[in-house]
């Protein structure tokens, strides 16, 4: 395998790894696995089932007690989103919608219909599905504007 082909290998897998990443975000948010530091305001994976009374944020340390962890909703998740494009059938009635969550390198874009995340820079292009549940709920977050717009 020349260079080149190597330095392309690598960065379709570091592409695939974003997607990654993201989808599984998606899924904790889905699950409810996250929760929000009062002092930092950053997300993070807590487990619920720890017998403890106070936590440490991993992102800023500060000590917290664990009756003013938020849990963020999927909604929330979304709600700086860069645009979307709604998929619309004959009568108007919502079917998918594609969600830009970045922009300018890479692109990225969460697509219910396809069920996946999806990665496009330059030439380059790398996806990861999404459980049946988030994109559900991903529906069900879009409908809801298309509904009301």
């Amino acid at each position: 395998m020349t260079n080149h082909e190597q330095e392309k290998q690598k960065l379709k897998e570091e592409n695939t790894e974003t997607c990654r990443h993201i989808a599984e975000k998606l899924q904790q948010y889905v699950d409810r696995e996250l929760r929000v530091c009062p002092e930092c305001g950053q997300t993070f994976v807590y487990d619920d089932n720890a017998d403890q009374l106070v936590t440490l944020c991993p992102l800023c340390h500060a000590e917290i007690d664990v009756e003013d962890l938020e849990t963020p909703s999927l909604h929330s998740y979304f709600s700086d989103h860069l645009g979307e494009t709604f998929r619309i059938n004959g009568n108007r009635d919502y079917e998918s919608v594609r969600v830009m969550i970045t922009c300018g390198g890479p692109n990225i874009y969460v697509d219910t219909e396809s069920k996946c995340v999806q990665l496009y820079w330059g030439g380059d292009e790398a996806h990861y599905s999404l459980s049946n549940k988030v994109v559900a709920e991903i529906n069900e977050i879009f409908e809801e504007i298309w509904n009301n717009h």
